[in-house]
């Protein structure tokens, strides 16, 4: 609806995307040493406490990540508010997360 909205939308798009993937250890990009990506723990929420409706999720990490801009017909904002680009009207994004455990039944009973 406005720059500052499509600005928001970027920066969650850029969150993601950089706490999904590894890093080379110490910055050294000649190097074979990588940092493990970044790990999200994740809560169903209803009024302000968890949705004990809904499983629990364990600690996991980000597999994979689709965007969409635009919509089914793509289409943008107008690019003479900014100085970056025509923003898009629409973005989606789907997330897919690898829980870093097995769930096991004793885990099911727990919640998860």
């Amino acid at each position: 609806r406005s720059k500052t909205e499509a600005d928001e939308i970027k920066k969650i798009v850029n969150a993601f995307k950089f706490n999904m993937l590894p890093e080379y250890a110490d910055g050294n990009r000649a190097g074979r040493s990588m940092r493990v990506p970044n790990t999200f723990d994740i809560q169903y929420m209803y009024q302000n406490a968890e949705n004990s409706y809904l499983n629990k999720v364990s600690t996991c990490f980000l597999e994979g990540m689709d965007v969409t801009y635009g919509g089914s017909r793509f289409k943008t904002f107008d690019a003479s508010s900014t100085d970056a680009g025509a923003p898009p009207v629409e973005t989606s994004i789907s997330l897919n997360f690898q829980e870093l455990e097995i769930i096991t039944r004793e885990r099911v009973r727990e919640g998860f």
